[in-house]
């Protein structure tokens, strides 16, 4: 097992061990800290991290950093983090996923992580109706988005490698 791995898996093996033993001191003891169970998702992130310790190609660590920033995600929502809740934050995930998706993408190519990061932000502004925006009026703003987002791909990543004369 490389050292890589292994120190993933200890450092996710920690932190679960720690949330349980938290978790046995708090019921048999009556010991209270803070909302322990609304950091259940340090999980989760326990385990994107372990598997973004070990990853060894840019897939893996895509995926890796992809469910740590939902375990971030989900942390944000049980704590009630920035005020926000469930019904607000949507759009945060599909900005961390995108984030990952920049980071490192899985297939190499970028573009579905500004896409993403795009859409979410778009979502932000109509969820918290900033600028006087929301769903009804904002369409427009999508369409621009998708629209970029065509051409740049078409300009930027369709673009077939030369190959040497002679082939």
């Amino acid at each position: 097992m490389s050292n890589r791995k292994q120190s993933g898996q200890l450092i996710a093996g920690l932190i679960v061990l720690g949330l349980g033993l938290s978790m046995a001191l708090q019921h048999l003891l009556d010991f209270r800290i803070y909302n322990l169970s609304g950091l259940w998702p340090l999980i989760v992130i326990a385990i994107g991290a372990a598997r973004l310790l070990g990853a060894e190609d840019r897939r893996q660590r895509g995926s890796a950093l992809v469910l740590t920033f939902v375990g971030v995600w989900l942390l944000i929502n049980t704590l009630g983090l920035f005020g926000l809740d469930w019904g607000e934050s949507w759009p945060l995930l599909l900005i961390l996923i995108g984030c990952a998706k920049l980071i490192a993408p899985d297939d190499g190519r970028r573009s579905s992580g500004v896409l993403l990061i795009l859409i979410g932000a778009w979502a932000s502004v109509n969820v918290f109706e900033l600028w006087g925006l929301y769903w009804e009026n904002s369409w427009s703003i999508a369409l621009i988005i998708v629209g970029l987002f065509i051409v740049w791909k078409a300009l930027f990543e369709n673009r077939t490698a030369p190959t040497p004369e002679g082939e």
